[in-house]
């Protein structure tokens, strides 16, 4: 079996195919690519649905015209992630349209109401978990991964993994976790991967920093912490004439990572680099290769250099995004809501230290 993946996909902007008809050619390098893979998955990031009430509070909602699933089937992507901080955007009436439109496509998904998959295909059997971590602030997430979006749960993602290595699966583990813009995975996303890579070799497909990050071949274990946008455009709110979020170079820059699998085992991989560019997504890139390995520098045991030197990449983000926004910024977006937002991150930061940071082992 040969599998594709990509990182977070919205179909809105510049990148909504019902205002451009003629899209599928901007992809069309990559879409011949995909035609060479048994399965694609990507992380669908925005709930497929035309109108409908906003749900909970949050700061930026996305959403995508149902008719993006012609382009989806036509990119040849054929499993979706829904494990993300944006697919409950609209609540419950979002997520089932955007069931709904995947099933009518035949597009399988996974990562919401309880859901794996599992596929079985040219010599391969492999289990699709998908997870989204608490640290994304996301909306409708369930700890007990039973209805809503499949929150991260430690203990739990131990006994899927077990339960489908029994199975004869080769487990991918999907992730929305960590530092949106930033290169470098946290400490406790890299000893988590790490951590699962103990109970055999697996497949950890991460996204949501929107960026880039390294790839690690951990005892057999390919550890991929984001593979950056596939495709997502600028952010706007009705509050402001500009961008909630502007995409700069870093993140048009994406990856797709190809794993060979046979007889449940992975035979090979490799990271494929491309950019998000005016006229098409080009892929191999001169100079992205040279970053990946970069970014893959991880430390064996002593994480306080890697530590230190992250920090500094993220104080660096976070300055410059403070520049852009002085008091008028932050009058113009306050809102009665502004509370609802911060007692929801209060709530997510709880959750991910009980289901998760606590379980972790730092020593």
């Amino acid at each position: 079996m040969k599998i594709a993946f990509v990182g977070d996909m919205a179909f809105f902007g510049k990148f909504d195919f019902k205002r451009n008809r003629e899209l599928a050619a901007y992809f069309d390098q990559v879409k011949t690519l995909f035609s060479n893979f048994d399965v694609v998955v990507g992380n669908l990031e925005v709930p497929l649905i035309e109108k409908a009430r906003r749900y909970g509070s949050k700061s930026a909602y996305i959403n995508s015209d149902p008719i993006n699933v012609e382009l989806i089937k036509e990119l040849g992507v054929s499993v979706v992630n829904l494990a993300n901080n944006h697919i409950y955007d609209f609540g419950r009436e979002g997520l089932n349209s955007t069931i709904k439109t995947l099933d009518l496509a035949g597009i399988d998904w996974f990562g919401v109401d309880g859901k794996d998959l599992i596929i079985e295909k040219n010599g391969g059997k492999v289990a699709f978990q998908g997870v989204c971590s608490y640290n994304t602030n996301p909306l409708g997430a369930d700890p007990m991964c039973v209805r809503g979006v499949n929150a991260l749960n430690y203990s739990l993602v131990f006994e899927k993994i077990k339960k489908y290595k029994k199975l004869g699966c080769l487990n991918v583990l999907s992730v929305h976790a960590g530092q949106e813009h930033v290169n470098f995975p946290g400490v406790e996303e890299i000893k988590f991967s790490r951590d699962v890579a103990e109970e055999g070799p697996y497949i950890y497909y991460g996204h949501h920093p929107h960026v880039l990050q390294g790839v690690e071949d951990y005892k057999g274990a390919i550890l991929a912490h984001s593979l950056g946008n596939f495709c997502f455009d600028d952010v706007y709110t009705e509050k402001s004439a500009k961008p909630l979020v502007e995409q700069n170079d870093n993140n048009k820059t994406g990856g797709v990572l190809v794993v060979d699998i046979h007889q449940n085992k992975i035979s090979n991989w490799r990271l494929i680099p491309f950019f998000l560019g005016d006229d098409c997504l080009e892929i191999n890139p001169c100079g992205v290769e040279e970053k990946i390995k970069d970014y893959s520098m991880f430390p064996a045991a002593d994480f306080s250099d890697y530590r230190a030197s992250r920090s500094k990449t993220i104080d660096g983000f976070i300055s410059s995004r403070k520049k852009m926004r002085d008091l008028k910024w932050y009058l113009v977006r306050l809102r009665l809501s502004s509370v609802g937002i911060i007692i929801r991150s209060k709530y997510n930061g709880y959750m991910h230290k009980k289901f998760f940071t606590s379980k972790i082992n730092y020593d």
